[in-house]
């Protein structure tokens, strides 16, 4: 045999190390390339995921300024990839979580003050507080152009530092011109964790929930301006968000990192101020300033705020005339909606009282409120605190001097409860329905029934006709319809034949004096539908809401009072029909009772002895939520409890009306908070 020349073993080794070449540079082309992008896709899908965790911790933080209770949320900081087999895998991807400052942290509100005396003490000319940044900064290995995630001034963006670039993925808060509310929410604490897993984010309640306290323009010819810290340019902000849909807000780039939102609004507004914390070190605002709520003959209340404009309960309030009181020692301390009530002891006749809130950090002139004993003086609507110029009963549907007779007018009474004169000079309407949406007379002539808008006090007699074009609709907006007895102003209004909206000069014609204890009747007619369409209907208001805010000036300051003003029938809101006395509401006190019960509690007479019914609503401010409750009465005095199972957290208005067999009425308005 010859074994030399056989060869047969050859080619199975020759293929066995070709075979095994062949898989290490597949794994390796397989590592290099496939492995990589594989772990990209996965970075991808994390960073999405994270995106909707981060929109979860934004919606957390607004949602502990608005109702006070922290909403935890979770965040998946980083992500793992999956096993592998002959393969390596870099570490987990860690990203991080972290507040952040800025050179210049405050948020500020200027060109404001509050409409009430006292808040003015605190809140006068403009309004700032240092706030943070939230921001997500990914450790991906491979995807390496994610963005960074950053929360800041309600709005929650990805961020591209490279580019300085920023894309919203939500909705700003902080100017709604629906409600025409201004909500700024202060970030506290600090907070800094890396990891590739989960962590949890515990909001807390520093100052909440945030107060509506109702504002204005300090100078009513330039505009308010409300300036954040932002990375967000402000051309993204006025592009991307609901600024740039809205034509009374100027968007413009203050310096590095700052926004500033012009807001030219006239008249009141509401300011809503928050701060809430995260992480370790966030601090709690101590109590600031004593305000006004309440104060009548009979009782006065205040209420202590810390400087987020927000209630401080548990603390001491003093009064210096401890003589004219139940409690002997003129001490009493704040309820859990920051507010304490002192009950008058006898009748004292317009006994001045100053009443100071003790361990306050504010001024002199902030931790004290003056009040006259004695004296009435009944708080706006919705305000918070004390007003002067009052409403005087209900509204009333008419029908006005046109061809028909639907009652679609409205009319109230107000009354002045200063000791010095007032000069009303505009009234805004706003329906609560949406589908009021114009006004129009229908009829010649001018003054009550005949002109869209009139004020007629006694002894005189001022009104305001608005011209219209082709004969048709004056528009009703969104933001309601402002008439002006002060100044020439420019009226939009709907030109059915053009199908446009176009506008007009109205030229003044005159303002409206009232002396102390005098009073005014403010009409609207007549309200309608589908102003916009080819078919305008009249509308019937009765038992209709409208919100009503009426200007004046008083010792050459401009103030306002807001109402809810109910229509009620005619036949309900007589004023003092056959020459019968009309009924009176003689205490009414609404508290917080048992498991978010509201507790009003109420006593009315009638001269005449023909007292009818007693009719209390309870409208939540928040919710919307609204409910009624009749309670028939006789005879010439009659008292009673009337009691609403509410909402937690929110802020009712309770309001009652007492209605003899004539239909004159009389009515008194307070605030719940639950």
């Amino acid at each position: 045999m010859r074994f030399r020349d056989d060869t047969r073993g050859v080619t199975v080794q020759v293929g066995a190390v070709l075979l095994f070449a062949t898989i290490i540079i597949a794994l390796s082309v397989y590592q290099a390339s496939v492995v990589p992008a594989e772990n990209s896709d996965v970075e991808y899908r994390h960073s999405q995921q994270v995106q909707g965790q981060l929109v979860d911790v934004r919606n957390a933080l607004v949602s502990t300024a608005t109702t006070g209770d922290g909403r935890p949320a979770t965040v998946s900081l980083g992500t793992e990839y999956p096993n592998r087999v002959f393969l390596v895998n870099p570490p987990p991807a860690a990203g991080t979580l972290r507040t952040n400052t800025y050179d210049d942290p405050n948020v500020t509100v200027s060109n404001v003050n509050a409409t009430n005396d006292e808040t003015r003490d605190y809140l006068n000319g403009s309004w700032a507080k240092p706030t943070k940044s939230l921001s997500y900064v990914p450790g991906y290995n491979e995807y390496r152009d994610a963005p960074r995630l950053r929360y800041e001034a309600s709005l929650l963006s990805n961020y591209y530092p490279d580019q300085n670039t920023s894309v919203p993925l939500t909705e700003q808060l902080v100017v709604d011109e629906q409600t025409r509310t201004v909500s700024l929410v202060a970030l506290n604490g600090s907070l800094s964790t890396s990891r590739s897993s989960s962590v949890a984010v515990d909001p807390t309640a520093l100052s909440a929930p945030a107060n509506r306290v109702q504002v204005q323009p300090d100078d009513s010819t330039e505009p308010v301006n409300v300036t954040i810290p932002t990375v967000v340019d402000a051309g993204v902000l006025r592009n991307s968000t609901s600024l740039g849909d809205n034509p009374n807000v100027t968007v413009a780039q203050n310096g590095t990192d700052r926004v500033t939102l012009s807001i030219d609004w006239s008249g009141p507004f509401t300011l809503r101020t928050a701060k809430v914390g995260v992480g370790s070190g966030a601090t709690n605002p101590a109590p600031y300033y004593l305000t006004l709520v309440e104060s009548d003959d009979d009782s006065v209340t205040v209420e202590a705020r810390d400087e987020y404009n927000n209630p401080e309960s548990g603390e001491l309030v003093t009064a210096n005339r401890s003589d004219v009181f139940e409690d002997e020692d003129g001490n009493r301390t704040t309820n859990e909606d920051g507010r304490v009530t002192f009950e008058v002891n006898g009748n004292p006749t317009e006994t001045p009282v100053q009443f100071e809130l003790v361990d306050a950090t504010g001024s002199e002139a902030q931790r004290t409120v003056n009040a006259t004993v004695g004296e009435t003086s009944t708080p706006a609507v919705g305000n918070g605190s004390g007003g002067s110029l009052v409403l005087v009963g209900n509204g009333t549907a008419f029908d006005g001097e046109d061809d028909d007779s639907v009652p679609g007018g409205v009319y109230f009474n107000v009354s002045n409860q200063y000791s010095s004169n007032v000069t009303i000079t505009d009234v805004t309407v706003l329906p609560e329905s949406d589908a009021i949406d114009g006004l129009s007379d229908k009829a010649p002539g001018y003054d009550y029934g005949s002109s869209e808008f009139a004020v007629s006090p006694t002894g005189q007699n001022e009104t305001v006709d608005v011209p219209l074009v082709d004969d048709e609709y004056t528009y009703v907006g969104t933001r309601g319809l402002t008439l002006s007895l002060a100044q020439n102003r420019t009226e939009t209004v709907y030109d059915t034949g053009s199908g446009s909206f176009t506008t007009t000069e109205v030229n003044a014609s005159g303002t409206v004096s009232l002396s102390p204890n005098g009073t005014a009747r403010v009409s609207f007619a007549e309200f309608y539908a589908g102003v916009t369409s080819d078919f305008p209907t009249e509308v019937n208001v009765t038992n209709e809401d409208f919100r009503v805010v009426v200007a004046y000036e008083r010792d050459g300051v401009r103030e306002t009072s807001e109402f809810l003003v109910y229509a009620h029938p005619a036949a309900e809101n007589g004023g003092g029909g056959g020459g019968q006395s009309p009924p009176a509401v003689d205490s009414f006190a609404a508290s917080e009772g048992n498991g978010n019960d509201i507790d009003a509690d109420w006593s009315v007479s009638d001269p005449d002895g023909d007292l009818s019914s007693v009719e209390v609503q309870f409208d939540s401010l928040d919710s919307g939520d609204s409910n009624t409750q009749t309670t028939a009465v006789s005879g010439g005095s009659a008292s009673g409890t009337t009691t609403y199972k509410g909402n937690n957290k929110e802020e009712y208005e309770v309001t009652i009306v007492v209605t003899d067999d004539a239909g004159n009425t009389d009515t008194e308005t307070q605030t719940v908070q639950l």
